[in-house]
């Protein structure tokens, strides 16, 4: 299903829905996003005080029979929104036709041992991407923005 657009004062967003992400397990988001700009919104919600996990989230991006898989990023649950300027792989140039972008957030202990489930506090992540291009406009909004590496 595809995005639903929201307006705030930061412009459009494709809202691609919330979900509670769970430990080692990709959990997919409800709604996808035609929108080709890098830069993305998260909101965190639910029990956010000391949560003992972090996050992975990834993209998947669909275009006339071709699949491209972007690497994951980490994330950590937090009060405040955050921006992220997420740079699409170098196969997205190749592209002729826009793209469906999925995202995708798999749940993780801080501690590197453990696996599988544990106690934590639930919180839930909700994507929005942003109908703004900034790798067009980098040098003019995005400067300021932090890009994340991939790993």
């Amino acid at each position: 299903m595809t995005a639903i657009q929201i307006i705030d004062d930061f412009g459009i967003w494709d809202d691609l829905g919330v979900t509670i992400p769970y430990f080692e397990q990709w959990q997919p988001f409800p709604r996808y996003s035609l929108s080709d700009s890098n830069l993305i919104k998260l909101v965190f919600g639910g029990d956010l005080e000391k949560p003992q996990s972090f996050a992975f989230i990834r993209s998947t991006y669909i275009s006339n029979n071709l699949i491209i898989k972007a690497p994951w990023v980490k994330i950590f649950p937090k009060l405040e929104n955050e921006f992220l300027l997420y740079p699409h792989p170098q196969e997205f140039n190749q592209l002729t036709t826009p793209p469906q972008r999925f995202f995708e957030v798999q749940k993780r202990h801080f501690k590197r041992g453990y696996t599988g489930t544990f106690e934590d506090t639930i919180w839930t992540l909700n994507i929005q991407v942003s109908n703004y291009n900034f790798i067009s406009n980098e040098e003019n909004i995005g400067a300021n923005l932090p890009v994340i590496g991939f790993f």
